[in-house]
């Protein structure tokens, strides 16, 4: 039987142990110090032996996407570059580290955040669908303010690049691999949960498909621009089981909605996957761990 000590290959990346630190929100933000925020945070746990560290929240758009303040994006080569000082740190310390990309879809700052969006009156949320009824509720009482773009399948495949172009400037800078937001609420669950995917047309699930499948044309999209700009570069993901979801939610993903769909991504040419149990909401069920006070601090934000 394996144990914690003993080495684990992903994807062709020898991790020399199992133990991982799980991608959270560092709230680095893009500026000067970003690197150095991200050293502060990661750096540590690499040095007390962990094997495999994945820094977290990292988004591939220019624009929109960011669901909390100061989160750091990852669409410019030049600022990903920079990030090799974190990428030579850690394997100094004997360390494997791989960048969760994402994007949040209707995830938004601008949707909560009272001053953001006051600066950012033309705001929209990149949009799978049209939003359930449930948060179209939200926004009339005024809980939430929703502007959604539906993507047409043009944009789809424009996103998916965005992921492919990130990947690849994360490949030149020494990240030992990638791990697709692919769970709490962002826009890859998105495209996978019956609750927000209505599409018709390649990236939405016909009715004689099962649950998902929409989702894994576009996680196969993605795995393709990522091959395209990052080479063979491992290439993980989670899967959401919508099995904290309220009652009164009927269309989400079951957990054997969520294996299934584990075996079709690996089909496909993840290199893992791992289903995970999350709500359709953003909400409570999503949070794991103390919120970084430095996204609250954030100067520029703090106001609203």
């Amino acid at each position: 039987m394996a144990t914690l000590d003993d080495p684990v290959s992903i994807g062709g990346v020898s991790v020399p142990n199992r133990l991982y630190r799980a991608p959270l929100l560092e709230c680095a933000g893009n500026g000067p110090d970003a690197v150095d925020t991200l050293l502060d945070e990661l750096e540590p746990t690499a040095a007390s032996g962990v094997g495999l560290i994945f820094q977290g929240a990292s988004i591939v758009t220019a624009e929109s996407g960011c669901a909390a303040p100061n989160m750091t994006r990852f669409h410019d080569p030049a600022f990903v570059d920079r990030c090799s000082r974190l990428t030579e740190a850690v394997h100094d310390r004997g360390g494997r580290i791989f960048v969760q990309l994402g994007h949040g879809g209707l995830r938004s700052l601008a949707v909560w955040h009272a001053e953001h969006r006051a600066r950012n009156p033309d705001h929209e949320e990149l949009a799978v669908s049209r939003p359930p009824a449930q948060l179209r509720a939200l926004d009339r009482l005024g809980l939430v303010d929703f502007q959604p773009r539906v993507m047409t399948t043009a944009a789809v495949y424009d996103l998916a690049e965005r992921f492919g172009e990130a990947a690849g400037s994360a490949a030149d800078a020494g990240y030992d691999g990638l791990h697709l937001s692919g769970a709490n609420m962002g826009i890859v669950q998105q495209f996978l949960s019956p609750f927000y995917n209505r599409r018709d047309d390649e990236f939405g699930t016909r009715s004689e498909e099962p649950p998902g499948s929409g989702g894994v044309r576009f996680l196969e999209a993605v795995h393709d621009a990522v091959r395209e700009h990052a080479g063979d570069i491992p290439l993980v993901t989670k899967v959401p089981a919508e099995t904290a979801a309220p009652r009164f939610v009927r269309r989400r993903l079951s957990r054997a909605d969520a294996i299934d769909i584990c075996e079709r991504v690996a089909e496909i040419g993840y290199d893992a996957v791992a289903p995970v149990e999350v709500s359709t909401f953003w909400d409570m069920s999503v949070v794991r761990g103390a919120y970084p006070e430095r996204g609250w601090e954030h100067a520029d934000l703090q106001s609203g």
